[in-house]
């Protein structure tokens, strides 16, 4: 992960939100929700959504029909 962390040229509170990613795409997780997106940009790489809690809720709702 360090090595991710300083190949993707990461800094600030973006350190602190890569291992998170990095666990979210290990357990294959499809959606990672946060206020904060933009520190998970790089988790749209490993194919996972990253969405704010009103989207998140809105896209359950939208399902349920």
């Amino acid at each position: 992960m360090t090595k991710a962390v300083a190949r993707e040229g990461f800094a600030g509170g973006r350190v602190y939100h890569a291992p998170i990613a990095e666990v979210a795409s290990t357990a294959g997780a499809t959606v990672i929700v946060t206020d904060n997106r933009r520190h998970f940009m790089a988790a749209l790489k490993s194919g996972i959504r990253v969405e704010t809690p009103l989207e998140f809720l809105a896209a359950l709702k939208a399902r349920r029909g």
